[in-house]
């Protein structure tokens, strides 16, 4: 499992939400619900590609070191096991398809 897969699965909507809220008036609203579906829908594509790899137990996966004073170090992690993966399809599953119901509803 490369760490950069697991730490786009909480990036990639928050770039899609940036996006829509910085340029979401003149990008238009097919465009808007485009990028916002396609977010939540790589999200899940990527949590279901880590939990068909993943190999079983705990594994962290460091981001990056967030406070580094001495000895103390403060890392901004994710701790990957069943449940989190679980978890995660869970999350990204029903929020790619609260997305494209509302898009198409709203």
């Amino acid at each position: 499992m490369t760490p950069d897969r697991v730490v786009l699965i909480p990036l990639l909507p928050l770039l899609g939400f940036v996006l829509n809220g910085l340029f979401g008036k003149r990008l238009g609203k097919n465009f808007v619900s485009l990028v916002a579906c396609g977010a939540m829908l790589a999200g899940f594509l990527l949590s279901l590609a880590i939990f068909v790899g993943h190999p079983g137990g705990a594994s962290t996966v460091v981001a990056w070191e967030w406070i580094a004073a001495g000895s103390l170090t403060l890392p901004v992690a994710f701790v990957v096991d069943p449940l989190s993966l679980i978890m995660l399809l869970v999350v990204t599953g029903v929020g790619f398809l609260i997305h494209v119901y509302s898009t198409s509803y709203m």
